[in-house]
């Protein structure tokens, strides 16, 4: 199982960077010579006080928080080293279908008000803590036991295929 304990502090801790202040507006651009799409593009400045151009929709999405000075400053990115694992995979689509509307399933999570607690939407470390602890393997699946609850330790659990399947049969 590659999901293993990991010590805390090789927790990868999200950024605190202010988003990049806008200098210039550049209007509709196309990303490269052989786009076919034409992105807003602006002018920014970073924190470390350089500038750099980049799309409104990296900006906007969050995809974009430096000019990449912090990339250079941190290559290694994520620090815990369980992005490639299927409980990192099991938590971003749990946040998926809680908040991407434009998920297919977001219209049965999302739409009807399913979230994601905030000890877990924001931290892979305390979700990953409270599997680990829940008797987490990679042969069981997360289940909600109240299917109108929200994804949180007191309504979560790992079972079986076949537990999750035939609940999903009475709820027909």
């Amino acid at each position: 199982m590659n999901d293993r304990p990991v010590d805390d502090k090789a927790f990868y801790k999200p950024i605190d960077m202010e988003k990049p202040t806008l200098i210039k507006d550049l209007g509709m651009m196309y990303a490269r010579p052989v786009s076919t799409k034409k992105l807003r593009y602006g002018l920014f400045k970073c924190e470390c006080g350089k500038t750099f151009k980049r799309s409104f929709a990296s900006i906007k999405a969050g995809n974009t928080q430096s000019c990449g000075c912090y990339r250079k400053k941190h290559p290694s990115g994520f620090k815990h080293g369980l992005i490639n694992t299927r409980l990192y995979s099991i938590w971003r689509e749990i946040k998926r279908r809680c908040y991407n509307k434009n998920e297919e399933a977001y219209v049965n999570y999302g739409a009807r008000g399913i979230t994601v607690c905030d000890k877990w939407k924001d931290d892979f470390k305390s979700f990953y803590d409270w599997a680990i602890l829940n008797e987490y393997s990679d042969d069981l699946q997360i289940d909600r036991r109240e299917n109108d609850g929200n994804y949180e330790p007191t309504n979560c659990r790992f079972v079986k295929n076949y537990v999750n399947h035939q609940k999903y049969k009475t709820h027909l």
